[in-house]
């Protein structure tokens, strides 16, 4: 009693040829990235524990955002509540010197030698390039709703309303802090997601 189901998915990493993840999702999410490139945030799959996932506070942070947002979309019937901590619908919804220097970053991971660069350089492609979620689709969602972001966050403060805006049981949660703000402000994170939590506790059932 008093314990709710969450599952959490952060930062996503390609997969590549050999079918090896390297840099697998919190818990049981990963991306299925074609022939080794940065690919389709549409041909993400989930690593072995699909059949699990029913009836599921789902909580995705930054590129696990954008991957719980797609879930959600595709099985719906399988989430009870969502939590979308700093993700975003396109590339541009990040705020433009962040773009540019991923940018940097990829053509520096392209020309080095270092054994992890093409990873580097896959993982950056992803970011320069995904996701490309129409707003539209968001209308959807009829599951209750968590859109929080720091209010120095890497993702643009329109772009966030835009998210919030775009799904019919959305609240929106500015908090202070920046990108990580789960992480560098637990508590005040906490706070939030724990109050969503007890606003909404049985008006999931209703939106089904």
């Amino acid at each position: 009693d008093g314990i709710i189901p969450l599952l959490e998915i952060a930062h996503i990493g390609p997969v590549l040829d050999d079918g090896e993840c390297l840099g697998a999702v919190h818990l049981c999410f990963g991306v299925g990235l074609p022939e080794g490139a940065a690919g389709d945030f549409g041909h993400f799959h989930i690593v072995g524990h699909e059949p699990v996932i029913h009836d599921t506070d789902l909580l995705g942070f930054s590129d696990g955002g954008n991957i719980a947002l797609l879930f959600a979309l595709r099985h719906p019937e399988r989430v009870r509540r969502l939590i979308l901590n700093s993700a975003n619908l396109f590339p541009e919804g990040l705020c433009g010197w962040l773009h540019e220097s991923f940018l940097q970053s990829y053509e520096e991971a392209c020309a080095s030698d270092e054994p992890d660069a093409p990873y580097k350089a896959a993982l950056l492609e992803l970011m320069i390039n995904e996701p490309h979620i129409d707003p539209a689709e968001l209308s959807a969602l009829t599951m209750p709703t968590l859109v929080i972001a720091g209010d120095q966050d890497i993702v643009a403060f329109e772009h966030t309303l835009l998210i919030t805006a775009s799904i019919p049981n959305a609240r929106l949660a500015i908090v202070p802090g920046g990108h990580d703000v789960a992480n560098r402000h637990p508590a005040v994170f906490n706070a939030a997601v724990r109050a969503f939590f007890e606003e909404t506790e049985g008006s999931e059932e209703e939106s089904v």
